[in-house]
């Protein structure tokens, strides 16, 4: 796809993988300004983003390893009490759609489930990190790397 301007994706529908969020929450600093702007932007309704309940799964592995229930707890307030943010449960629509995502393209399932759940609500795009899932048809993939300030 090449580049995308952030002033692109006002009223959009994003989908959101794993990796921007937990990149977002850590600051890193390979990716932390561009974030921080896509995460503000979002912040003041420009575009809304939609992720599967597997989010909530992933990113909080490591706090309740680790024990940090504050960061376990910034992250259950940011996915579950942020306006314009969806977190979407698993259904049958979206579970069909995973196997047959799965089938065609050999995705491992918790990136099937996130495509799909991103599909099966109409986003316009899916924010990841895995240059892999660029050969996906169905949505169209943005990594962060492609992301511009503007």
């Amino acid at each position: 796809m090449g580049l995308i301007k952030l002033s692109d994706l006002n009223a959009r529908k994003i989908g959101l993988d794993t990796a921007p969020l937990i990149y977002f929450m850590e600051a890193n600093p390979a990716f932390q300004v561009i974030l921080s702007d896509f995460f503000d932007r979002h912040s003041k309704g420009e575009f809304y983003l939609t992720a599967s309940v597997l989010v909530l799964t992933e990113v909080l592995i490591l706090p309740l390893r680790t024990q940090n229930m504050t960061v376990a707890q910034q992250y259950r307030d940011i996915l579950m009490n942020t306006t314009g943010l969806s977190l979407i449960n698993l259904n049958p629509a979206i579970a069909e759609k995973t196997a047959q995502l799965r089938a065609k393209y050999n995705l491992r399932t918790p990136d099937a489930i996130h495509l799909a759940t991103s599909i099966n609500e109409n986003c316009d795009y899916f924010l990841s990190n895995h240059f892999q899932l660029k050969q996906i048809t169905e949505i169209e993939v943005i990594t962060i790397n492609e992301l511009i300030i503007v």
